[in-house]
């Protein structure tokens, strides 16, 4: 670990994009990197979102070696793929969802 960075400021892995398709913040795009990305409207997430009807910490996006896993984070409304609420689901490195009032897509990377 470098002396002069903390363990916050450390550099993670690039993995991919978490693109805003509909909603308040349409066109906008996130970096996803590395481990657990968590989304919501609190700006303690990860990725803060201004979506009123995304909850302070609503989902979590796991990028693994192998996988990427999406997660509900016990929120009131939900997360869904096709119409069908999610609790936990290993994805395709392509996945659209919706939460709150937005649609998403992860894309992941596939270079080296």
């Amino acid at each position: 670990m470098n002396d002069d960075k903390t363990r916050f400021e450390e550099e993670k892995t690039f993995k991919g994009w978490l693109v805003v398709l509909g909603g308040p913040l349409k066109g906008r795009d996130f970096r996803l990197t590395e481990g657990k990305n968590l989304v919501g409207s609190s700006r303690l997430a990860d990725i803060s979102l201004a979506d009123s009807n995304l909850e302070p910490l609503h989902f979590s996006i796991r990028c693994q070696e192998k996988d990427v896993c999406l997660t509900d984070l016990d929120s009131d409304s939900g997360v869904f793929i096709d119409d069908k609420k999610i609790d936990r689901q290993i994805i395709p490195e392509e996945t659209i969802f919706k939460a709150g009032d937005s649609e998403f897509l992860i894309k992941i990377f596939k270079g080296r």
